[in-house]
């Protein structure tokens, strides 16, 4: 017997599929998303494609222990929207690492230990703010709205 819309398993694999969907949607535009969503990662994402990756992490500071992903297959930042920090540690995808801007925003510094699960209202807003823009082409909070993309060109093989 199929579940119903109604019952917990069914709102799970949902929002689950909706959020795969919204991931799959963002994959090769994480550079022009957290360009707009994220202007503390601007240095990152200007570097990114340089010899020097580099730079001083956005939480922290610091000389240059914090770079965005790289690698091809499928592994790269604008696939995955992941970066790493020496310090702070990895960030898998670009929500992970949008929820720990906007956990920074709103609360200070973070610690190594940041979990995203620790920050549920802040996860739903990345997920909103992500597909708003997706959809629209513009950040949903005004002060950003006027942000002009980076838009990252994909390598020739």
């Amino acid at each position: 017997m199929q579940p119903t819309t109604s019952e917990p398993n069914a709102k799970l694999q949902s929002r689950m599929g909706a959020q795969g969907g919204l991931a799959q949607s963002a994959r090769g535009r994480w550079s022009e998303i957290l360009s707009v969503l994220a202007p503390e990662l601007d240095q990152a994402i200007d570097q990114h494609m340089s010899r020097t990756p580099h730079v001083p992490c956005p939480n922290h500071g610091g000389k240059d222990g914090f770079r965005l992903f790289s690698g091809g297959g499928g592994r790269g930042f604008n696939d995955t929207g992941g970066g790493v920090c020496n310090t702070c540690g990895p960030f898998s995808d670009g929500f992970r690492l949008l929820t720990w801007v906007y956990a920074q925003r709103e609360h200070g510094q973070q610690s190594r230990d940041f979990h995203w699960s620790d920050y549920p209202d802040l996860k739903k807003q990345v997920f909103s703010d992500i597909a708003f823009y997706l959809t629209h082409g513009y950040a949903k909070n005004p002060e950003l709205r006027e942000r002009a993309p980076r838009v990252m060109e994909a390598k020739s093989p």
